[in-house]
């Protein structure tokens, strides 16, 4: 697999860290997270459950070891640096300066291993006036600026029903440790990675952000419409459910025919994309008419059918039950030895060699430390026992 023989030592918890490290194990990184005995990693606890087994914490630590540290223990970091001997990676997220206090901040880590490449996952990052501020995804994503755009157009700033900031975070994350990886491969050094949450959530912002940069208007509420191009919205259909569609110049002629109000083709009202936005109210009241004629799967066939783009708004039901989800296999199990068998979305991604997998279960707390110890750092039987003895490992 493409990260075979790769060592990675999780240092982080709850989502952004978690999820970047999964992606890591799941193309063969042997990810070891290191927790807290005892408690562990928080989520841990976290509903929803599965036979007391927390599905929040399933969702992000698939294909991963857990090995029990009390990283605030004397004896706890010669284990640490031990570890970090033998890895090639460091994930951290802890808050800023707790690193530091507990030994495993690059400048020590580092100074063991020069060719590591250490990632810290924080909310604002290393520099800058906010650098020692706490911060979780939903005030991130109100201070980029991604929640002054989401919402309805006469409503208030509602944040993303995801925890979208962190899921993106743990893809950038990923991503430039995948750099990171190959540019050590190509020179023998390793790296330091500052990568904050609020940047990775502006980082998202692509022609949002533009429309300010570049025009200097400040994007507002749109709900589900675009306001740069119209239709592109929801609209309500007969059984209560919606349709979201998104419709070109090309495409508007075709569009108006299927949608049986031919008329509206040549009026010179909706002509283009830009007089269509300027008749915003007029085009999307048009569309609702006819489409509430219809249910949701009528409309979605017929468009469909027709080459037009559109989609039903699914509940997660009908989204992880869809035949094109299925077919393309995004719904997966793994075998875990209290809760049985459990579904998990799998990673998106699909290699023609070498892909992804889940390779095993989320381990239970401290499930691997013996043979983590024992097998990677070569601790005898007797050390395993003196440590556990002390309270240095669960």
């Amino acid at each position: 697999m493409t990260f075979s023989g790769v060592t990675v030592l999780d240092f982080t918890r709850v989502l952004a860290g978690p999820y970047c490290s999964m992606m890591l194990a799941e193309l063969g990184a042997d990810v070891i997270k290191i927790e807290e005995p005892g408690v562990g990693d928080e989520s841990r606890a976290w509903a929803p459950y599965v036979n007391g087994q927390s599905g929040y914490f399933f969702s992000v630590n698939r294909s991963k070891r857990s090995v029990t540290i009390n990283l605030k223990a004397p004896g706890a970091k010669s284990i640490v640096r031990d570890l970090a001997a033998k890895a090639d990676v460091v994930l951290v997220n802890f808050a800023p300066g707790v690193p530091r206090r507990l030994g495993v901040d690059y400048g020590t880590l580092s100074a063991i291993n020069p060719s590591l490449v250490y990632c810290s996952i924080t909310g604002f990052g290393d520099t800058g006036p906010y650098k020692d501020r706490k911060a979780y995804d939903p005030i991130l994503q109100a201070m980029s600026g991604l929640m002054s755009i989401t919402g309805p157009r006469d409503g208030e700033p509602v944040k993303c029903g995801a925890a979208i900031v962190d899921v993106v975070a743990a893809v950038f994350g990923a991503f430039s440790v995948a750099a990171s990886l190959y540019r050590r491969a190509m020179t023998g050094r390793g790296q330091y990675i500052d990568l904050a949450m609020l940047d990775s959530s502006l980082a998202m912002l692509t022609f949002q952000s533009a429309i300010y940069l570049c025009a200097g208007e400040v994007p507002t509420l749109f709900g589900s419409e675009n306001p740069t191009r119209v239709p592109s919205a929801n609209y309500p259909t007969r059984d209560g459910r919606y349709l979201h569609i998104t419709v070109n110049d090309r495409q508007w002629a075709k569009f108006c025919e299927v949608l049986g109000a031919p008329e509206a083709a040549s009026d010179p009202r909706f002509a283009n994309t830009q007089l269509r936005v300027d008749h915003r109210e007029e085009v999307n009241a048009l569309i609702a008419r006819c489409l509430a004629t219809r249910t949701a799967e009528e409309w979605d066939q017929i468009f469909d059918e027709a080459g037009l783009p559109a989609g039903p708004v699914n509940s997660m039901d009908r989204a992880l039950t869809d035949p094109q989800v299925l077919a393309r296999e995004m719904v997966k199990q793994f075998l875990h030895p209290i809760a049985g068998p459990v579904k998990a979305v799998d990673m998106p991604y699909r290699f023609a060699e070498a892909g992804t997998n889940i390779r095993s279960a989320p381990p239970l707390l401290g499930e691997h430390t013996e043979e983590v110890l024992q097998g990677l750092l070569g601790y005898t039987k007797e050390e395993v026992a003196r440590l556990r003895a002390e309270g240095v490992i669960g």
